[in-house]
């Protein structure tokens, strides 16, 4: 990759990378690991662009053609992303099994025949990260739209992160509690559904497809990441005055991400106020203001925010206790880390 952090903006990007060579870290940008040899010694190999020595070493460029290096390391961590889980796996392999079928015993128009006579269609499901979903998050390849997906199992087109995943998992409970998913007309279907029965008295129908249902829309609410040595890097999406947003003291509320997560939204009103904000912003194509955080600000934020999603109080005195802890004597791994270098000097 070009730089670290990539889905952060440049800014926050470099200011991460000066803050990681400022504590002595080389950072080695596109550049892959060719060969790991033994516990403590691999084979990197430039891809092209540039690399950057510790602590504010000088940059140098690379091509492709340069040679491999030998690289000594302490400990190696491999960040390989996530997998598809065997579940998900064999439920794309049967979608595409049942999608096969149907292709292979289609007839003619108008000449009917005895013979399978259609072509085999590509496969609806050939993403090797999950199973494709439409808008609604039902899994594609099935006639009746009967199946939903979300998280990282699904394909979606937003980025599998918890924070898509806490809104499909809003989105989707809420329609399937108020039967207005399941009201849908099924993916294969070419007529619109029918209009809704009236209520008795002549009132609006409370039964499933009386109101329209919209397609999941992530927001994206900001993104953070934590760089060591107490800093943190943020990026932080307000809600914009132009669409009315709620006045800044309701969106402070402690209990504010409380309501986005409950059953209704309509229980906590800087809750609903914000989401249609949202909303609103998303449909006319205007983005929220987002704010960038560095350094110490930014870690009480991202700190801060974490310890307010926690559902339970013994959760957040188990949090706090091992925060103090730490603070005062230390991580286990710096510990150990410290004990390997005093016995390497005395060698």
């Amino acid at each position: 990759m070009p730089k670290i952090l990539s889905p952060f903006p440049s800014e926050l990007s470099s200011h991460a990378k000066a803050h990681l060579e400022s504590l002595g870290v080389q950072v080695r940008c596109q550049t892959a690991v060719t060969r790991v040899e033994g516990p403590t010694s691999a084979t990197i190999k430039p891809l092209g662009g540039s690399t950057s020595g510790g602590g504010g070493g000088v940059t140098k460029q690379v091509t492709k053609e340069e040679e491999t290096e030998s690289l000594e390391f302490g400990a190696l961590v491999w960040a390989a992303g996530i997998g598809t889980r065997p579940v998900v796996r064999n439920l794309a392999e049967a979608v595409n099994a049942q999608a096969a079928l149907s292709s292979l015993s289609e007839k003619p128009s108008g000449k009917p025949s005895g013979k399978p006579s259609g072509k085999p269609k590509k496969p609806v499901q050939s993403s090797p990260r999950g199973v494709e979903v439409d808008g609604y998050l039902r899994v594609r390849g099935l006639d009746d739209g009967s199946v939903f997906a979300l998280g990282d199992c699904a394909v979606s087109g937003s980025p599998p992160t918890a924070q898509v995943a806490a809104q499909q998992g809003k989105w989707l409970g809420r329609g399937l509690r108020d039967g207005s998913l399941l009201a849908l007309p099924p993916p294969s279907a070419k007529a619109p559904p029918k209009a809704p029965p009236k209520a008795p008295g002549g009132g609006a129908s409370r039964e499933p497809g009386g109101e329209k249902v919209d397609p999941f829309r992530y927001q994206d609410m900001g993104k953070m990441a934590y760089i060591g040595d107490k800093a943190a890097i943020a990026q932080v999406a307000l809600p914009s005055k132009e669409l009315g947003a709620p006045p800044m003291s309701m969106l402070r509320d402690h209990l504010w991400w409380r309501g986005l997560h409950g059953a209704d939204a309509g229980a906590n009103p800087a809750a609903a106020a914000a989401a249609d904000s949202e909303s609103k912003g998303a449909a006319a194509g205007v983005k929220p203001v987002e704010r960038n955080l560095t350094g110490g600000a930014a870690f009480a934020f991202w700190r801060g925010v974490y310890f307010s999603k926690l559902l339970s109080g013994t959760n957040r005195l188990a949090v706090a206790t091992d925060w103090l802890r730490a603070e005062l004597f230390g991580r286990d791994v710096a510990v150990h880390q410290a004990q390997m270098h005093r016995r390497a000097s005395r060698k």
